[in-house]
């Protein structure tokens, strides 16, 4: 089974739809989104639909969370010094569909246990990346064992394996320089890998 992981969206809408054709044309159907589609609104709704239609398996992630109860995080928009910016105009529906997002999930897909989570498994607001220490993550798999750990919000990629779990962090959708990127988790091969594919 070959699992895509996109990360942070942040209302790259053209980004992600680049990416769900690229997974259309391989025949790569299970989809995975870590949280943050929108900061301000913009293109959220077209997001939703798009992920929607995939059926992808989604969760809340902090933008998300501050956007739907309204507060000053969801205001400011990426590069500002705190100013704020307008709010982008968004459907009921939109709205209630990110608001029942849990930021946490259980999947099972051919046997494996996949949790996916925004931040840690027990904190949105903790972050796992590369200068995580070891014992985090293995508190991560104590506090929820699986043999896949799905976690968004870190800017950049990274991927390691403790104690037989993989831990997945796919980054945000865009890289620094502009292009495209998300993570391609193959669990055909034991132990499970994971490899960013930049568009």
């Amino acid at each position: 089974m070959y699992l895509a992981v996109i990360g942070d969206i942040m209302s790259n809408f053209s980004g992600l739809t680049r990416i769900l054709e690229s997974l259309e044309e391989q025949g790569i159907h299970r989809v995975i989104q870590t949280g943050n589609l929108s900061q301000d609104g913009l293109h959220l709704s077209e997001c939703i639909r798009r992920l929607r239609m995939k059926q992808a398996v989604c969760v809340q992630g902090r933008h998300d969370r501050a956007f739907v109860r309204g507060g000053r995080g969801a205001r400011k928009s990426v590069g500002t010094s705190g100013a704020d910016a307008p709010r982008h105009p968004v459907d009921s529906a939109s709205i209630e569909y990110l608001n029942t997002l849990p930021r946490r999930r259980v999947v099972t897909e051919e046997g494996l246990r996949i949790v996916v989570c925004h931040g840690s498994i027990n904190s949105a607001g903790t972050l796992l990346d590369s200068q995580t220490p070891r014992a985090v993550f293995q508190r991560q798999r104590e506090l929820e064992p699986a043999d896949i750990i799905v976690s968004g919000g870190a800017p950049e990629p990274f991927s390691c394996t403790v104690d037989r779990t993989l831990f997945v962090i796919p980054g945000t959708i865009t890289t620094p320089s502009g292009a495209i990127r998300y993570a391609l988790v193959d669990t055909e091969v034991l132990p499970p890998s994971v490899k960013t594919v930049t568009l």
